[in-house]
């Protein structure tokens, strides 16, 4: 294998252990990186950004790509605003909006700022607190309005 290759499997084993994914899913991810990188510089820049997203979305050359929300997407997956994004910013940016199986990355990127879909995420991905003292009875009660649940220890 070429040192360059050898660079690319320590990357992806490097990233598949920091965000704890498989060897197998990493590298699939950074293979999908590689192809939207069309002249093979390492990085992904502006106009091969927008490539990818119109393929991303289906949107074809001619038709019209908001100015405003790929300057959105860029100025996110970008971090560094160095004027390319390495394979680690993509890879971050990326997760987030279709790790849960999006499909569109306009829907996953509005839903990032709908406060029902934050809650609902928030809720998901939530687990139950649990308190270290003993309690011996307890039940959920409204509180008196009707809205606000408390706790109530017998």
């Amino acid at each position: 294998a070429s040192p360059k290759d050898r660079a690319s499997d320590a990357l992806v084993k490097r990233l598949a252990g920091q965000f704890k994914m498989g060897f197998s899913e990493m590298d699939a991810l950074k293979s999908k990186f590689d192809a939207f990188d069309l002249d093979k510089s390492g990085e992904i820049e502006a106009s091969e950004f927008e490539e990818m997203m119109r393929l991303m979305m289906g949107i074809s050359s001619t038709d019209p790509l908001p100015a405003d929300r790929l300057k959105k997407f860029w100025t996110e997956v970008d971090r560094n605003s160095d004027g390319g994004v390495d394979f680690e910013e993509f890879l971050t940016w990326y997760l987030k909006y279709f790790s849960d199986g999006n499909s569109c990355p306009l829907e996953a990127f509005y839903s990032s700022f709908d406060p029902t879909a934050l809650r609902r995420k928030c809720i998901e991905s939530s687990k139950p607190l649990q308190s270290s003292a003993s309690v011996e009875s307890g039940t959920i009660a409204k509180h008196s309005s009707g809205s606000l649940p408390s706790i109530k220890v017998a």
